[in-house]
């Protein structure tokens, strides 16, 4: 991906998934996960904002989660005792 925003040429994403593929079907799935530090405010503000465009025009994503345009109304936790429900203050 390329972005004004971007302080460098490219960046690397830890990436970790699976690929199931039927030969007799000829179908094929895949389930790619990856993991970024979104902390930074430039990062939300500007480059989040261009990489979450950009992901959500792959076909086949369902979602990005990176909330960079938007942010979460609410966030669910999973702990070892229940769900945690966390409401944004409005």
């Amino acid at each position: 991906m390329t972005d004004p925003a971007l302080p460098m040429k490219s960046i690397k994403v830890p990436v970790t998934g699976s690929l199931r593929a039927d030969l007799e079907k000829q179908t094929a799935d895949a389930d790619i996960k990856a993991l970024m530090d979104m902390t930074s405010e430039r990062v939300q503000s500007q480059f989040g904002i261009a990489l979450e465009t950009e992901i959500n025009q792959i076909a086949g994503v369902v979602t990005v989660g990176l909330f960079a345009r938007r942010p979460a109304d609410v966030l669910l936790v999973g702990t070892a005792h229940g769900v945690v429900t966390l409401t944004r203050a409005t």
